[in-house]
């Protein structure tokens, strides 16, 4: 299951959902899927050596990047992978474009010591109702977002500026925006990228997280 999961890197688009109970290989498998959707309730771990059950909630998971897409309901869950598999559909003839792009120019304040939220920007760039976030509670430094232009599938990655870094880049960060990167380059998605970020994280938090490698 493994290896056939890595064999259909950049072949076929995989996706995993967890609704109810995900334990040990079953787990495993899903965080090697291209995207993993869960609903807000469910549970992911294994069993112990006497086989005791030991499992996490989703939102444990999400912040440490295993879980790209947390819903409310399983009817949420099968709308987000229509979503994400509807990317890897051929272009669409044009696109609707957002409601709020004819006032893209204003999201960014003039105070460049101003906070602003970037999902605002994404929004307005991409086509209407195309924009599907990845991993918002991991990394939150950085936005990783499929999304169409004029009918077009694309990969949008960004610097929060509204996050609680400011949009500096964390290992993290610098960890989501790579994975997100090879994904795209996988099937072929263009790449767009929003930057406005006040550079990396220093310090002997980060130098001990090992910044400069990530």
């Amino acid at each position: 299951r493994f290896y056939g999961l890595a064999e259909l890197n950049g072949w076929a688009p995989t996706i995993a959902c967890i609704a109810g109970q995900g334990l040990d290989a079953e787990a495993g498998a899903a965080v090697l899927c291209d995207v993993v959707v869960a609903t807000a309730a469910s549970r992911i771990g294994g069993r112990d050596d006497d086989g005791t059950i030991v499992t996490r909630g989703v939102d444990e998971h999400a912040k440490r990047g295993d879980i790209d897409v947390v819903v409310g309901s399983d009817a949420e869950a099968i709308a987000a992978i229509r979503h994400c598999l509807s990317f890897h559909a051929p272009d669409r003839a044009g696109g609707a474009p957002s409601p709020a792009h004819a006032g893209i120019a204003y999201i960014v304040p003039a105070n460049r010591r101003s906070p602003y939220d970037m999902r605002r920007l994404v929004a307005a760039f991409a086509d209407r109702d195309s924009v599907l976030e990845l991993g918002a509670a991991y990394g939150r430094s950085m936005l990783t977002v499929f999304a169409r232009l004029e009918g077009r599938t694309i990969g949008i990655f960004a610097n929060q500026p509204k996050s609680p870094l400011a949009g500096s880049i964390d290992p993290d960060a610098a960890d989501k925006a790579a994975r997100f990167i090879e994904l795209c380059d996988a099937h072929g998605f263009p790449l767009v990228s929003f930057v406005d970020n006040p550079g990396y994280m220093v310090g002997p938090q980060s130098e001990a997280a090992g910044m400069a490698r990530h």
